[in-house]
């Protein structure tokens, strides 16, 4: 592991390799983890929250993103942002979406045994998920098993996991889509293949990046934005805006 490689003078392709405690540390932290994710998944050691979206026009909750927590039995909190690395690297991160999928029926089911109102929750799909052939059929018959209606259930993926394999995501969408799922474009206008995203892919909802409505309020300019809530209505999409914090951003849009 290296923080910074310096040239010895004179001896050139001959380099010095710092290592410091930190680095120690965080490889540690990661061989720790590794050893116990498989484990963890089975020992539920994973909860999920659920993040509402808003509905602007009817001024309710109309719908919610799964995001999967860690409280580890000896580190506590860890960052999704390292496990979920971890995940992909070692190839279990399809087993811990679908761990999600399921807290997701179960909750739905659990709303409607309960009588409490009801509305779609979206889950991510890492670029891996869709390698599993029976993909669709899998999810469709976990919705199943739990009295869910598919079209409460939204695939949601990153242009990133598009543009790594474009062909095999578009048959796999289309395929979840057929099955009464809907799709979900994730971090739109954070990358660089967006307007090729929306024409190929078999979409029902486009999310905006948060770096939009930052950029849009820092510069009072919402005149992208507004474009681009226009472009997905006439493809026929409905747009969710993440990252709105204040009253001033909701009246905007």
């Amino acid at each position: 592991a290296i923080t910074a490689l310096e040239e010895v003078k004179g001896l050139p392709g001959v380099g010095i390799a710092y290592f410091d405690e930190e680095m120690r540390q965080r490889q540690h932290t990661e061989h720790i983890l590794l050893e116990s994710m498989e484990g963890a998944i089975e020992d539920r050691q994973f909860t999920v929250h659920f993040q509402p979206k808003h509905d602007l026009a009817t001024d309710t909750t109309g719908g919610a993103e799964a995001l999967v927590r860690w409280i580890h039995p000896e580190l506590g909190f860890i960052n999704p942002g390292l496990f979920i690395t971890l995940f992909e690297r070692n190839g279990l991160i399809t087993k811990l979406d679908m761990y999600v999928w399921e807290e997701a029926c179960k909750q739905i089911k659990r709303c409607k045994d309960e009588g409490l109102p009801v509305v779609p929750i979206s889950v991510n799909a890492s670029r891996l998920d869709f390698d599993v052939p029976d993909l669709a059929d899998q999810l469709a018959s976990m919705a199943d098993e739990y009295g869910v209606e598919r079209s409460l259930l939204h695939v949601e993926l990153t242009e990133t996991a598009y543009s790594d394999s474009p062909q095999l995501v578009t048959e796999a969408l289309k395929k979840l889509r057929e099955h009464g799922f809907l799709i979900e474009l994730d971090d739109f206008g954070s990358g660089y293949s967006s307007l090729v995203s929306l024409n190929a892919l078999p979409l029902d909802v486009m999310k905006l990046d948060m770096s939009m409505i930052r950029q849009a309020t820092a510069l009072n300019d919402f005149r992208i934005i507004q474009s681009t809530v226009k472009l997905a209505q006439i493809l026929g999409l409905k747009t969710v805006v993440e990252g709105v914090e204040d009253a001033a951003e909701v009246e905007k849009l």
